[in-house]
């Protein structure tokens, strides 16, 4: 039987339309047979009946070894003569993609082009074809495995359940805080009235020495009015006395002379007034009003295990980044790591207050191919010292964890780091959280430097 005929059809293969497709016993048919014979109820190869577990052709590997053979045979039949030198066009122009023949590619216009004889380019056409179908079946096995439905329908779960998860904390912060403020709100009415029940006592006490006063002195002035009215008519160096003055000799006058012992005795009562101590009150009288809120008030808590930056963090909201004194044993310790590189991993955050110590960090980082993750948190990084740690990292092509959170970095050392991470490709996770400088700016200028290969962390 022909090999390059379909032996159920009889009909000769045509790559396109007729594909030899082989089936996994080794027998190969045509593709318009094999679609026909999976249409029906036959399911088993027609020569040796052997069961096909495919149920499209397009599960069918092509037979690229009979294919070649298809390109080889209609290259010798399709060969033509070259109409300038009448000699076979054995050779294939790689630079115009044309047929030549050895005259055209030694002396003619294709001289000095790269030439390959087209059973060679054939060959090479059917490797690469070949090796792209090995490719594509084990990619075609690899989605069966790794991407199944049961998987698709995992990673699906895993995702409605974050974003159920984040609709329930920002919902569980949102009536925490408002839980906060209702009690706030109350705290200031309770203060408010505890405020005017003492401002209730000293306005009482400010009757006695302000309003009682000055209602003696009124009655004390009022009493002198009279007095001195009474005196101007009295002419006591005339014996022709006015007969109305006669009256301050009558019983009746006697009330003006008690009304002005009444209000001598009051005003002499008032030298007894002291008003130090009140003075003293009203200057005491203050409110002392806690404006920190406790380090501890609301935590966001993350533990990551998928080994994505390898980091846990928590981020305690409104909390300043506090130090510790500086611990020499363990910057040496962290230092010795960096220098002979025996851990792909250095953290000197146990070390404590480094201020511009940190620079002698800088020198060891550049071309260091062994360094994966760096964490200088809590560390008080002083601004120049941390500028130079970052050109270094502009250097660094194997760091992708860069820890610096809980540090106060300002102004000219976050505009390096920027100019850091569009030069280093390679970082894949950066902790800036707890930087009290940390502006909304700045926050929103790192937030357009992160993409699904860059987690910046404010």
């Amino acid at each position: 039987m022909d090999e390059f005929n379909c032996s159920i059809c009889e009909q000769d293969y045509d790559a396109g339309t007729r594909d030899p497709l082989m089936l996994p016993c080794g027998h190969t048919f045509c593709s318009i047979c094999l679609q026909k014979l999976l249409s029906s109820s036959l399911n088993h190869c027609p020569e040796d009946r052997t069961p096909i577990s495919a149920t499209s052709i397009s599960e069918l590997p092509k037979n690229f070894s009979l294919l070649r053979l298809l390109n080889k045979n209609s290259i010798k039949q399709d060969t033509t003569m070259c109409k300038d030198h009448k000699k076979r066009l054995e050779f294939i122009c790689i630079l115009d993609k044309a047929k030549v023949c050895a005259n055209c590619a030694l002396f003619g216009r294709h001289r000095g082009h790269e030439i390959k004889p087209i059973e060679e380019i054939v060959n090479e056409i059917a490797n690469k074809a070949e090796c792209l179908m090995e490719m594509l079946q084990l990619i075609e096995q690899s989605q069966k495995t790794v991407m199944s439905d049961s998987m698709k329908s995992r990673m699906d779960k895993l995702y409605d359940r974050y974003c159920n998860k984040k609709i329930f904390l920002e919902a569980e912060i949102r009536e925490g805080f408002s839980a906060l403020r209702k009690k706030l709100t109350e705290m200031e009415r309770e203060a408010l009235e505890s405020m005017n029940k003492i401002c209730k006592d000293i306005e009482d006490h400010l009757v006695n020495v302000r309003d009682i006063p000055k209602l003696i002195d009124s009655s004390a002035t009022s009493w002198k009015n009279k007095v001195k009215e009474k005196l101007n008519k009295i002419n006591i160096l005339t014996e022709d006395l006015n007969f109305d003055n006669i009256d301050i000799l009558e019983s009746g006058c006697t009330d003006l002379f008690q009304n002005g012992e009444k209000a001598l005795v009051e005003l002499e009562g008032l030298k007894d007034i002291h008003l130090e101590p009140y003075e003293d009150m009203i200057s005491s009288f203050a409110v002392e009003f806690k404006k920190n809120l406790p380090s501890n008030l609301c935590k966001i808590i993350f533990n990551n295990k998928t080994g994505k930056g390898n980091e846990d963090v928590v981020d305690i909201v409104g909390e300043e980044p506090t130090m510790k004194s500086f611990n020499e044993k363990s910057f040496n310790q962290a230092m010795d790591v960096l220098k002979f590189k025996t851990s792909n991993e250095t953290d000197f955050s146990a070390a404590g207050e480094l201020g511009d110590m940190a620079a002698k960090i800088a020198p060891y980082l550049p071309d260091n191919s062994f360094l994966t993750k760096l964490k200088l948190a809590k560390n008080n990084i002083s601004d120049d010292a941390a500028i130079e740690i970052f050109r270094a990292l502009a250097d660094n092509y194997t760091l992708q964890v860069l820890n610096i959170s809980q540090n106060t970095l300002g102004n000219a050392c976050l505009d390096e780091l920027i100019e850091m991470l569009n030069i280093n490709t390679t970082l894949t996770d950066i902790f800036l959280q707890g930087n009290p400088k940390l502006t909304p700016e700045y926050k929103s200028r790192f937030a357009t430097m992160t993409s699904r290969f860059r987690r910046i962390h404010t």
